[in-house]
């Protein structure tokens, strides 16, 4: 673009001035804070180190997210989560191409071509019979099907080139000296001959020593049970047990909704598939040659459903007949649906070729019946009306004054919880689900009174009646916390003393049973050989004598050498790949702590009224859903 700029402004400098100064007046008006309600697909909904993420890519991964909420869970109780994971998501690609621009990374256009079609024809289903490329308007349909899009494979591939070129360029610089080389060679082709063994803590055994001694505990922990900012809430939350319907629905309710929303029951289809799977050209042509022959066999007589239990590639048909139930317009790809809509019931379909495979389709019904939907329709037209009498009431006392005053003269049963943590496990008494509600309680400002918010079953409105800050909290708050960590401490250290104790014999078999391992390298003892303590006393122990204890996330590790066969002369071809290998594991943990710390800082700079804070941190827009961006 400004090469494109260079050309059409060369030998006009009066002009290029005077466009320059339009340019910098339309950037100010875009930096400065205006207006958010009024969006649109480019307006941008965080900012990340001068990158915008806009709402269309927002919009796109969540929706992709959404998709993949599986079948039975409520989407509006994920909603929250989900906006969440998509910002963070997002928020992360940021950070990758800020940091690769502050590395000098570069990414050409061709080799964005290059990378594209190269993921593309690693996928057989965008490859034609001769082994080249589907036309673009081709690929991008079968896309569009699966939800995706060829901007964002484009995306996806210019962002894998630049974190392979930065990965190669900070491996690069990574500082290797022989000593560091040579214990890594030891550790990779030296093999040892060693017996291990494996004890357990047990906290169960040690008794709860009071309140005195627990206090001590706590004062002599430091930062340890220090907790972030905790929040208290005063809720009011309603479901149907509270507010019981006083009418019941009965058949005539029920069928006048049904006769209401006969237009959208009309266009369901009742339908049996067979469906023979195909990725390239070559299956599609032999999946189509099977669904001819097949259905040949089914007009001839053959049944229908016995043809598609001994024949489709659809696991969730066998045993069915193939059978799909009922499903309307939008819940099957296009090309299945359209057929699906135009056959008349009985009918057997021509060979219909998606993204999956090949299908023969059979309708079995159109337009679901009042029976087929009358439990559907009464669950719903429950629901709605305790959600439209729940949410008056609610809404009426959002509007008005002191919320707890207001929730004792509306006579609504308000509770107040105990301080909580935003974490997704918070557990707050009287919530049936409480995380949609811990998430926007921790996204909203003390003292504001929240929207209706659908938890589980419940309606939802609280007030943060206030913040806690970071401390470390009284023992009485934490007791349970403080006596887990001090039993574990205890039982642990009466562990190690026993061991100890019993080392004395040199007797490794005196702990317990013993694990031998004949003829290992250390790098390949899984589990244990990339522990610092363990490669230490299995590279460096003397032969015949047992460690000392090593505390290992699996538990209280002793171990004795008992044979060590050096390893085999290393050729400059092996000692190389090593060597690259080191740079690369070291280079991906550097990229890591820059990417974290990058995070941790750019959220200091968030001021969106700040120059600074818009090009060196990370700003997040006053969505009406706002997403808090977090690690």
């Amino acid at each position: 673009m400004l090469q494109d700029f260079r050309k059409v402004f060369k030998g006009q400098q009066a002009l290029t001035g005077g466009m320059m100064l339009l340019l910098a007046g339309g950037m100010l008006a875009y930096l400065a804070p205006g207006n958010t309600s009024n969006e649109t697909p480019d307006s941008a909904v965080a900012r990340v180190y001068g990158h915008d993420i806009l709402k269309r890519d927002f919009d796109w991964l969540l929706v992709t997210m959404v998709r993949g909420v599986p079948k039975g869970q409520n989407v509006d109780e994920e909603m929250p989560r989900l906006r969440q994971y998509a910002l963070q998501e997002l928020t992360r690609r940021r950070i990758e191409q800020a940091q690769a621009e502050r590395h000098g990374v570069v990414v050409t256009d061709g080799e964005v071509r290059e990378r594209l079609e190269e993921m593309l024809k690693g996928q057989p289903v965008f490859l034609q019979a001769d082994g080249s490329l589907r036309p673009i308007a081709d690929i991008e349909m079968i896309l569009r099907e699966n939800g995706l899009s060829l901007r964002q494979w484009e995306q996806d591939a210019r962002t894998s080139l630049q974190n392979r070129k930065l990965s190669q360029q900070v491996a690069a610089s990574i500082p290797l000296d022989e000593v560091w080389l040579n214990r890594e060679l030891r550790a990779r082709h030296e093999t040892v001959a060693f017996e291990a063994v494996l004890l357990q803590a047990d906290a169960k055994t040690v008794a709860d020593p009071g309140d005195a001694k627990l206090a001590e505990f706590l004062k002599g922990s430091g930062e340890r049970f220090r907790q972030p900012a905790r929040r208290v809430l005063q809720f009011v939350a309603l479901d149907p047990s509270v507010m019981k319907d006083q009418t019941p629905l009965d058949d005539a309710t029920l069928q006048k909704a049904f006769e209401a929303k006969r237009a959208d029951y009309d266009k369901q289809v009742r339908a049996s598939h067979i469906l023979f799977t195909a990725k390239s050209e070559a299956d599609f042509a032999e999946a189509t040659k099977k669904a001819v022959a097949l259905r040949a066999k089914i007009a001839a007589g053959l049944d229908f459903a016995k043809a598609a239990n001994e024949n489709t590639m659809d696991p969730t048909g066998v045993g069915k007949g193939g059978d799909l139930g009922w499903f309307g317009p939008g819940q099957m790809v296009k090309p299945f649906e359209d057929a699906a809509a135009a056959l008349k019931v009985g009918e057997v379909s021509q060979p219909v070729r998606t993204s999956f495979g090949v299908h023969l389709i059979k309708v079995v019904a159109h337009g679901a019946p009042f029976e087929q939907v009358k439990g559907e329709l009464l669950a719903q037209m429950t629901r709605e009306r305790f959600d439209t009498r729940a949410k008056a009431k609610l809404e009426e006392l959002r509007k008005k004054g002191e919320f707890a005053a207001a929730a004792r003269g509306m006579n609504l049963p308000m509770a107040t919880s105990k301080p909580i943590l935003n974490e997704p496990i918070a557990v707050v008494e009287g919530l049936h689900n409480p995380k949609p509600v811990v998430e926007a309680a921790f996204a909203a400002k003390v003292g504001a009174v929240s929207k209706v918010i659908a938890a589980g079953d419940q309606l939802v409105v609280f007030r943060v009646k206030e913040e806690l800050p970071a401390a470390v909290p009284p023992l009485a708050e934490i007791r349970e916390k403080v006596l887990a960590g001090w039993l574990l401490e205890e039982s642990r250290r009466l562990l190690v003393e026993k061991t100890k104790a019993t080392l004395a014999s040199g007797d490794l078999q005196a702990l317990g049973q013993s694990v031998r391992t004949e003829s290992t390298t250390v790098d390949a003892y899984a589990g244990f050989g990339e522990h610092p303590a363990v490669r230490t006393a299995l590279l460096d122990g003397a032969i015949g004598k047992p460690s000392a204890p090593i505390w290992t996330e699996q538990g209280l590790w002793v171990g004795k050498v008992t044979a060590r066969m050096p390893m085999a002369p290393v050729d400059f071809a092996m000692r190389k790949a090593l060597v690259e290998t080191l740079q690369r594991e070291a280079g991906q943990r550097l990229i890591q702590a820059e990417q974290a710390q990058m995070l941790q800082q750019g959220r200091l700079r968030s001021g969106f009224s700040s120059l600074w804070g818009r090009l060196n941190g990370i700003w997040v827009s006053d969505m009406p859903d706002r997403t808090v961006v977090d690690e």
